[in-house]
């Protein structure tokens, strides 16, 4: 799309062959491959384009090394963003026209910057507005997909771009926007093979996009509550279920821990056989209905079972007037 608007838009102006055009489409798409490959770095993105990212590549390549890896992809990035410049230094163009040019793509450097942190910020933000979001799209998806190609082809055809930059940044506002929320619904219901990368990356990063805005917005549940929805979603073990389908579909590499859950504590000795006194069985008490139930409760928070309470009342009548220990001296209400 971005090599498209270049030469497109350079036909705007003339219809004969424009020098320094194929540059700036080149220039383009190395300062999008160097904002692409930080952008895997900084979400962790497994996949790009339907291959592995740059940073998970390097990672392939060096097992064991993840300092490397990282290295690698960063410096990877950074090559990208300054050969983009040294292609614009080059061009056959007259040189006011090559300052210009070199000077958009400055400035989509820094926009792409301020994008980043701001997408950053975004996923911090408890309850992000839709002006955060629209501002994260300019700068990190209109400036520099639509508005700098735009501005690229205009310059290299000899326009003036500052006669028409209210109209350009315009455009490329509703449609860096637009753009950003088919984005947005593709990660929750696209196809992983027609997309290029896997679904639900947005969910499982816990990222606000403008999808994920508009379906809490539409709940009538306070936001605490959705938040603790979303982390269901995305499959976190302490609020998925085992039976979640999200548990499956979002987390396929999670597992249930291999530790063995904790044992129950051994029942505690009978009392009657402490003091030596005769201790009925309890199959010969005259206990409550319900008798296993009310054990195995009593046993779970630490306490006697019928049996022991009337083991209790067999001392007191075995021992009057005898102090007995406070444990033996509290009966269950």
């Amino acid at each position: 799309m971005r090599v498209a608007l270049v030469h497109e838009a350079a036909r705007l102006v003339t219809e004969d062959e424009v020098p320094g055009l194929e540059e700036a489409a080149l220039s383009t798409e190395l300062l999008q491959t160097h904002a692409l490959v930080l952008d895997d770095i900084i979400d962790d993105s497994p996949v790009r384009r339907g291959g592995p990212s740059t940073y998970h590549a390097c990672r392939d390549d060096f097992p064991g090394r993840p300092q490397t890896a990282l290295g690698l992809a960063m410096m990877a990035g950074d090559l990208a963003g300054f050969l983009a410049l040294r292609v614009l230094l080059r061009a056959d163009i007259p040189d006011h026209r090559r300052l210009a040019m070199l000077d958009v793509q400055f400035a989509m450097t820094t926009d792409t910057v301020l994008g980043q942190v701001l997408d950053l910020e975004r996923d911090v933000a408890p309850a992000p507005d839709e002006e955060l979001l629209d501002a994260v799209s300019e700068y990190k998806t209109s400036r520099q997909a639509v508005f700098a190609p735009m501005a690229l082809g205009l310059l290299a055809a000899g326009e003036d771009v500052a006669a028409r930059e209210a109209t350009l940044r315009r455009y490329a506002r509703l449609a860096g926007i637009g753009g950003q929320m088919r984005d947005d619904w593709l990660d929750l219901f696209g196809e992983p093979d027609i997309s290029g990368k896997p679904s639900g990356g947005d969910i499982r990063a816990g990222r606000h996009t403008y999808t994920v805005r508009a379906l809490l917005a539409a709940t009538t549940t306070p936001w605490s509550s959705t938040r603790s929805a979303t982390r269901t979603a995305r499959g976190r073990p302490s609020t998925a279920s085992a039976t979640s389908p999200y548990a499956t579909e979002f987390t396929p590499d999670w597992r249930p821990p291999s530790a063995p859950p904790p044992k129950p504590p051994p029942p505690k000795p009978r009392h009657g056989a402490l003091t030596g006194a005769t201790t009925p069985s309890p199959s010969s008490k005259s206990c409550p209905s319900g008798t296993s139930t009310e054990s195995a409760r009593a046993r779970r928070t630490h306490r006697r079972p019928c049996a022991d309470q009337d083991d209790h009342h067999d001392l007191r009548q075995a021992l009057p007037g005898a102090v007995l220990p406070v444990s033996l001296r509290t009966t269950r209400r």
